[in-house]
């Protein structure tokens, strides 16, 4: 864990000077080869990280390997065992820090993570619902086909906050288990699942949105 933690630091300090602005550029020193985990090739957060990756081989010669993980356990291993130097990972990062849900265990938490950037958009959170249910609310997503990602607690406490919205459990509905977030897309397209948690601009939505299905988004009723 501490090799660990001296690995975070490490590359946090050269990361921290890009905020300082060009005129410091000489100052930066980075490594010659970094290797990150982020999310599966074909969502926004991969993305991102290939975008920032590209920024670092132009500006600083960084060659920068990204591995994608199909779920928060994929991702965060490879950091725990210092086979990677960042993780750009979502919340399950601050859950890996706090011991807390799966990384609750001798084997995990608390881990020395840092945190060294992160990012905010305009874009939402929600279940991404098949478009030829009539599913207008959380309440109607009862008896529905939910998925379920195996190793990822952030999605999975974000639908079940969404079914409890609509004043539904797991009890209610019909899980299907699947191991990354990309495939239960594929499972929904396919008509094997109904809806999955995601962002809104992710590209396995916008693929869904075009698929014959199409796709909906239930709507939380402010009052």
């Amino acid at each position: 864990m501490r090799q660990l933690s001296r690995s975070l630091i490490t590359a946090a300090l050269p990361l921290s000077l890009l905020a300082a602005g060009v005129t410091q550029a000489t100052e930066v020193d980075l490594p010659g080869t970094m290797a990150w985990t982020a999310y599966g090739t074909n969502s926004s957060g991969y993305a991102q990280a290939v975008a920032i990756g590209n920024m670092l081989q132009n500006q600083y010669g960084t060659s920068v390997r990204i591995l994608p993980g199909d779920n928060d356990v994929s991702r965060m291993t490879p950091l725990k065992q210092g086979r990677v130097d960042l993780c750009a990972c979502g919340i399950a990062s601050y859950y890996g820090a706090e011991g807390v849900m799966m990384f609750a265990d001798r084997d995990w938490g608390p881990q020395p993570i840092r945190v060294i950037t992160t990012s905010t958009a305009s874009f939402g959170l929600s279940l991404a619902v098949a478009g030829d249910l009539g599913v207008e609310t959380p309440a109607d997503l009862k008896g529905k086909r939910i998925a379920y990602i195996r190793g990822d607690d952030a999605l999975n406490k974000g639908t079940e906050a969404y079914l409890a919205f609509g004043g539904l459990t797991w009890d209610d509905v019909e899980r299907v288990d699947y191991p990354g977030y990309s495939r239960s897309f594929d499972g929904i397209i396919a008509g094997n699942v109904d809806a999955s948690f995601t962002t809104t601009v992710t590209p396995p939505a916008q693929q869904l949105a075009s698929s014959p299905r199409g796709i909906s988004w239930p709507v939380l009723d402010p009052d």
